[in-house]
């Protein structure tokens, strides 16, 4: 049942990724990759189905605007970027649940970096091969590395927290509130010229409030899907042309539209996990009380009770009773 559900995630995703196309046939975004990595690390025991599903969907999706030795590799590509992350992030011991920004680190670091790079080197040089014309092999590169790259930013941690997380807030009227607003500026971007309303620069730089409001207000599912919703705001007015970063060419706007939609990704994610370790309760450490510690503490209270009082780094103390039978916590 998950294999079927990945595949028809993979099929639509695909497509939405195929109106975000360049003239030459890459992806502004494409976020099939990162949803397959979210299902393979939350059920890693599922890889081959998984993989499987991937692949009749990605060749689904390819055919009827690539040949069939161009889908197969490109299927290829995917996957293999797909396990090189998902063996990366196990070999390095990332947890899912971003519990630490450490874990941010690592992600961003494997995934968009290291695995999306080697995918694009590699995809790079088949969009050459087949489709070479003006644009550089370097070109083609870089363009697959920041597509792939913006979408396992997207959609791997919404996979990963979705019907995980805790209870959702309530929302609020000041909530509401914040929602107009946003709507009121994606209708505003809407209308502008080179990124431009009378008299006053207004561009994507303005939905970055309403993501960063999310990402400390809500969990990272609701983070996630506001900065999804966000991102394809913004790729839909840049592959129509409104230049919303000013006056430049069309592969200028590309590169400017995925770097702003990697950084605003990297915000809400690094929030939500900033947010979590900070809400996180310090661990206590119950190591062996040391032989020097207990003669020390044997002239006090907490000795003269049957306990040994061990201050530790959070300023909570460890008593004991002196046969180690009972223990309780003294403040």
């Amino acid at each position: 049942m998950r294999a079927a559900l990945v595949g028809v995630l993979y099929f639509l995703a695909a497509k939405l990724g195929s109106l975000t196309l360049t003239a030459e046939g890459t992806a502004i975004v494409w976020l099939p990759n990162g949803i397959l990595l979210g299902f393979l690390l939350r059920f890693p025991e599922r890889t081959a189905p998984f993989l499987f599903a991937a692949f009749a969907a990605e060749l689904a999706a390819d055919l009827p605007a690539f040949g069939l030795i161009e889908a197969v590799c490109f299927a290829l590509i995917n996957l293999g970027e797909v396990l090189l992350a998902r063996t990366l992030l196990a070999r390095w011991q990332f947890r899912s649940d971003f519990p630490e920004l450490a874990d941010l680190f690592r992600f961003l670091l494997i995934a968009p970096g290291a695995s999306a790079f080697v995918a694009a080197v590699c995809g790079g040089a088949v969009y050459a091969l087949f489709r070479g014309g003006q644009t550089t092999y370097l070109e083609f590169v870089r363009v697959w590395w920041f597509g792939d790259a913006v979408g396992l930013v997207l959609a791997t941690p919404l996979v990963l927290a979705f019907r995980r997380s805790g209870v959702v807030p309530r929302v609020t009227r000041a909530d509401l509130l914040v929602g107009v607003a946003a709507i009121l500026s994606v209708v505003l971007l809407a209308i502008t010229n080179d990124g431009q309303l009378p008299g006053v620069h207004f561009g994507p730089i303005v939905l970055l409030p309403f993501v960063a409001y999310a990402a400390t207000r809500f969990d990272m599912t609701v983070a996630s899907g506001v900065v999804i919703a966000s991102s394809f705001v913004v790729v839909a007015m840049t592959a129509t042309a409104r230049n919303l970063f000013g006056h430049r060419t069309v592969a200028e706007a590309v590169v400017h539209a995925q770097e702003f939609l990697s950084v605003m990704g990297v915000i809400a994610i690094g929030l939500v996990a900033g947010m979590s370790s900070c809400d996180a309760p310090a661990v206590t450490s119950k190591s062996p009380i040391p032989p020097w510690r207990r003669a020390s503490s044997s002239a006090g209270a907490g000795h003269e009770n049957g306990c040994i009082d061990d201050r530790f780094h959070d300023g909570s103390s460890l008593c004991m009773v002196r046969d180690l039978s009972v223990s309780s916590v003294c403040q």
